[in-house]
């Protein structure tokens, strides 16, 4: 009686398995802890990943309250840890000098990330993510495998990120931020304004009405507003001088030297300023054309 209840089971459990779609199976997740989201008007709803490993390199699926995306860890920096590429007779240092990423220093450029050497975990040097963000694309089941083609950016080219393409991992056309993917929100106010919002789908700015109230941040004024926030960059702005702006913050960034024909790091106060002002060094030198060895460090 006892094998015969064990038979159908098992029977039920295969086929739980074969009836589950493909994007709904779980693996074994992902360390580190999501970060705490607080809902406000700017917040996608959806579920934007599957589960961890729909997500793209350390990244995590977290929650967000009222749906789930892509995040990464609290613990975790931006970049990722060089592939590992062992050569033969290669001398390998087996201890640990770290655990996380927060125990490499601060988060100051360039970067480094606690990354496995073979045999133990060391801080090195971080390869950049590519600019911008991943569009969301919402979760779609489907009952056979979803096969990832990318594990990181470092997959794709220059102008794309890894992200959640409904199922699986791929590569997407990147957005210059989560703003400008957000959809048009008129509010419940009666007022009638034009404005404009970015659309990623269209790649262009686009007029529509806004209430005056209870909007979110993907709203512009004017349509060149609009582009200079999500629009392709011009690399006119390569040719203006650094500007640190008139506050007294303190935030790293890259800016193009017209005289080194480098991209360079320098303080930004955290307002004002010009356009000449890059998160990362891969953004720099994808709109400036930086004339020198990818290889070589500041």
């Amino acid at each position: 009686m006892k094998s015969g209840a064990l038979v159908i089971l098992v029977g039920l459990l295969a086929l739980w398995a074969e009836l589950t779609p493909a994007s709904a199976q779980r693996l074994p997740g992902k360390p580190g802890t999501c970060p705490t989201l607080i809902q406000n008007n700017d917040t996608q709803c959806g579920q934007f990943c599957s589960w961890d490993n729909s997500c793209p390199g350390s990244e995590r699926c977290c929650q967000t309250g009222c749906g789930q995306q892509c995040m990464l860890p609290r613990e975790v920096y931006p970049g990722y840890c060089p592939r590992l590429s062992p050569q033969p007779g290669q001398a390998t240092n087996c201890s640990a000098t770290c655990n996380n990423d927060q125990d490499c220093g601060s988060v100051y450029l360039p970067r480094k990330k606690c990354c496995s050497n073979g045999c133990g975990k060391t801080c090195q040097a971080a390869e950049e993510e590519h600019p911008g963000v991943c569009p969301k694309r919402e979760l779609v089941n489907t009952f056979v495998p979803c096969n990832d083609t990318c594990r990181d950016d470092r997959d794709c080219p220059l102008t794309q990120k890894c992200c959640f393409t409904m199922c699986s991992r791929g590569c997407l056309d990147s957005v210059r931020s989560d703003r400008c993917q957000l959809p048009p929100k008129t509010g419940r106010c009666l007022a009638a304004f034009p404005r404009y919002y970015y659309n990623p789908s269209e790649k262009k700015c686009v007029l529509f009405t806004y209430g005056g109230c209870e909007g979110n941040s993907n709203n512009f004024e004017t349509k060149e507003a609009c582009e200079a926030a999500c629009g392709k960059i011009s690399p006119e702005v390569c040719k203006l001088p650094k500007d640190p702006g008139p506050c007294l913050g303190y935030s790293q960034f890259y800016y193009y030297n017209s005289a080194t024909r480098k991209c360079e790091i320098f303080v930004y106060g955290l307002c004002g300023g010009n356009g000449n002002r890059f998160r990362t060094k891969l953004e720099c030198m994808m709109v400036c054309g930086q004339r020198e060895n990818s290889t070589e460090e500041d």
